[in-house]
């Protein structure tokens, strides 16, 4: 090939990567829209390439239940995280995450509409230091959309919880 061919071939990569915010595959059922925001046709989740001053840095998916996790990088130890995920009955990282998602898919009979799920506590070790978290979880179209702030439990900043409600923001239909 020309060394002009060659260029341009890895212009149009440079580019490819540069829509999904890292060098990932878009999982199925996601697409980029022309701001770069990736979007999830079943539920509708947005992964902007910022939020609140966080920058998106990559998306994956493990397969059923979840769906798709972006995750974002914010300043020193912030990071976060939006995760769209089929719901499964009795399951969740805490009992309580689990009542949350109940309440958000399976709502007793009679009771008013839960419009989220918070909970904030310990969240999973970085580096081997100690984090915590915020989440926010909604319901858009029967899945549900985590939005998880996390950093260092020594900072004593607002930077997770500011990522996720800025993150549920972008979610409300």
């Amino acid at each position: 090939m020309t060394k002009q061919l060659l260029g341009a071939l890895a212009f149009l990569v440079t580019l490819g990567f540069a829509a999904t915010g890292a060098a990932d595959t878009i999982p199925s059922d996601w697409a980029v829209r022309d701001d770069s925001t990736l979007v999830h046709a079943p539920s509708g989740a947005l992964c902007p390439l910022e939020i609140a001053s966080f920058k998106r840095v990559g998306i994956e998916s493990k397969g059923p239940p979840d769906l798709g996790i972006c995750t974002y990088a914010g300043e020193q130890d912030l990071g976060g995280l939006i995760r769209v995920r089929q719901y499964v009955r009795g399951a969740g990282e805490t009992p309580l995450a689990a009542q949350n998602d109940q309440m958000l898919i399976e709502p007793p009979a009679g009771s008013p509409k839960i419009v989220m799920g918070l909970r904030a506590g310990p969240g999973p070790d970085k580096n081997g230091a100690p984090t915590q978290q915020s989440v926010i979880t909604v319901a858009r179209k029967g899945l549900l959309i985590d939005c998880i702030g996390r950093q260092l439990q020594r900072d004593r900043s607002n930077g997770a919880f500011d990522f996720a409600l800025a993150c549920k923001k972008q979610q409300t239909e």
